[in-house]
Order: structure tokens, then C-alpha cells, then sequence
């Protein structure tokens, strides 16, 4: 009676962790669908206007990664390293909140800022970004991943 008892909560235990681990993986599915779905329907309105200085060019998920690329409308060549490290700093910054605001808190995806850390982290979702001058010259990549949050 004892082992069968044992044995009861031993399969109990693992039906649950086999439960658990697989709603994880169910809502990792989710939020890649979600993902490869917004870049679909973002990409078919490119390029979009952000302001009179930004545009957004494209956006794609693959292997846990959200690549976007902009484009200024200003050349690389005008500007001093001083001011490609300011502008780094400020889209860094614009970025961050703009993130918080789709999936934290009432945003779109309606993430807890607790829940949207622990995501990124066990998906090691990363949200990378080219900055691009207008005439296409590299000015500074980003990324931003669970650390920046």
C-alpha cells in the first residue's frame, strides 16, 4: 500500500512538471506566432514614417530575435562621433519605452513588467535595430534584450 502510495505521488509529480514544461513550450509557440505575425503586417506598410528624421525599412523574427532597420534621414558623413553616440543613446532610450509600452502594462500583449523580463529571458528574445544614414551607410546597431528592463 505504501509503494503504491509512492508510486501515486511520483506519477502525479511528473504528469505535473510534464504539464508545466509543456504550457511554456505552448505559450513560447504563441508568442512566435504573434511575433512572425506582426512583422508580416508591419513589413506590408513599410516603409513607415516615424518622424521627420526616422523611418522604419523592415522587421523580421527569426531565432528568437526581432530585427528592425531604420533609416535617418541625415548623412553619416555631416555627423561627428559624438553626435552618432548622442543619437545611439537617445533611440536606446525612445526604443525601451516604446517596448514597454506594446507589451507591458495595457500594451497590446498586456505582459506585467515581472512576467515581460521573465519572457525575454526564457525565450532569449532579443530586440536588435540597424540605423542606417539615407544613403544606406551603417550609422550604429542596437540591442536590447532582459538586462535593458
Amino acid at each position: 500500500m505504501k509503494r503504491i502510495f509512492v508510486l501515486f505521488i511520483s506519477s502525479m509529480f511528473a504528469v505535473c512538471c510534464f504539464c508545466q514544461v509543456r504550457t511554456i513550450e505552448q505559450a513560447k509557440e504563441e508568442m512566435k506566432g504573434k511575433l512572425i505575425e506582426m512583422c508580416k503586417v508591419i513589413n506590408q506598410q513599410t516603409p513607415i514614417r516615424v518622424d521627420e528624421y526616422l523611418t522604419l525599412n523592415s522587421i523580421m523574427f527569426t531565432d528568437w530575435q526581432l530585427i528592425s532597420s531604420y533609416c535617418f534621414s541625415v548623412s553619416i558623413d555631416g555627423l561627428s562621433s559624438e553626435n552618432i553616440k548622442e543619437l545611439r543613446d537617445v533611440a536606446k532610450k525612445m526604443l525601451i519605452e516604446n517596448i514597454k509600452a506594446i507589451y507591458v502594462n495595457g500594451g497590446d500583449w498586456g505582459f506585467t513588467m515581472e512576467q515581460f523580463k521573465s519572457m525575454l529571458k526564457d525565450c532569449n528574445l532579443r530586440f536588435l535595430y540597424g540605423f542606417y544614414d539615407i544613403n544606406g551607410k551603417l550609422m550604429f546597431n542596437l540591442r536590447i534584450d532582459y538586462n535593458d528592463f
